[in-house]
């Protein structure tokens, strides 16, 4: 994985789809036929994630909206090799 210091790597799609809520968008990229959520490393991304161990109240449509967007491009990049990147 070819992951430099300022990005966090995300494998949960609940986790990412939370994160974007808050917004704060990832990158998403492939490693291993595996989809994965780069974050910019912040103060911020590392409270929101401290936050989402404890269970927070999020709107739900907003999440559900969100999730089936990442799903959406999830897809898209496992069906179209020409965007992948960072693939072993």
């Amino acid at each position: 994985m070819n992951l430099s210091n300022n990005h966090i790597p995300i494998f949960d799609i609940y986790l990412a789809a939370y994160l974007e809520t808050k917004g704060i968008p990832p990158h998403l990229s492939m490693y291993s036929g595996r989809v994965i959520f780069e974050f910019e490393s912040s103060s911020q991304v590392y409270a929101l994630l401290r936050k989402y161990g404890q269970n927070p109240s999020v709107l739900l449509l907003d999440y559900v909206r969100t999730l089936r967007q990442l799903r959406s491009q999830m897809i898209h990049l496992k069906r179209n090799p020409e965007t992948r990147r960072g693939q072993s």
